[in-house]
């Protein structure tokens, strides 16, 4: 097994493995290879590690994640080995968009239902890179953080959003009388980051469907 040259921050990106072992596998194969332990480890997981936790619930760092499925039970694995191998900081994204990440506008443009009540919660692509490179640079960042614009909404109002950009009709719903979902509160990113570039969905999806926009 070769080593890897010395690196001084390490960013873990990995999805949840499908083979044996999980994620335990995995990163002590990378921390073998590795010559000297990084200075500073960002290990990225998910918010969906609450996805047990339903709409009447405000998740916070302080929250006691609530996994369901084999996936969420994985990454939360995963964070408790990075941060025996690494001492790595937790972060976890809630929805990622932005350029090149179209499923729900391709969804809205062909007029798939969507279930309307869902609460969701969402970072643009931006804010996150944002959000990784000062938990890389901070001289005292978080042990964890969750990445979320801290504005939740239905997502038939997010959809009826793009409806109204491109021009088109807005999907139906699922006929789902449940609400679902959870609201996530991002008090603790926009005190560490300060201002997010786009703190709402609509001027995420605003800055995506503009003209000229990849």
């Amino acid at each position: 097994m070769r080593e890897m040259p010395p690196v001084d921050r390490l960013v873990i990106t990995l999805p949840p493995p499908v083979t044996d072992g999980g994620y335990g596998v995995l990163l002590r194969n990378l921390a073998a290879v590795m010559s000297v332990a990084p200075e500073r480890a960002v290990f990225v997981s998910s918010t969906r590690v609450f996805e047990g936790w339903g709409p009447g619930r405000i998740v916070t760092e302080d929250t006691e994640p609530y996994p369901l499925s084999d996936r969420a039970r994985m990454l939360l694995d995963g964070e408790d080995r990075a941060r025996e191998l690494f001492d790595a900081i937790t972060l976890r994204p809630a929805g990622i968009y932005g350029p090149g990440r179209g499923r729900l506008i391709a969804a809205v443009r062909n007029g798939r239902a969507v279930d309307r009540l869902r609460l969701t919660n969402r970072i643009h692509e931006v804010d996150l890179v944002r959000t990784i490179e000062k938990l890389l640079l901070s001289a005292d960042p978080p042990s964890l953080l969750h990445a979320v614009d801290g504005h939740c909404v239905r997502q038939g109002d997010v959809v009826d959003h793009i409806a109204a950009r491109l021009g088109v009709g807005s999907p139906p719903g699922t006929h789902s009388d449940a609400a679902s979902g959870r609201h996530l509160d991002g008090t603790k990113l926009k005190r560490f980051l300060g201002s997010l570039d786009y703190p709402t969905y609509s001027s995420g999806y605003d800055a995506v469907l503009q003209p000229g926009a990849r």
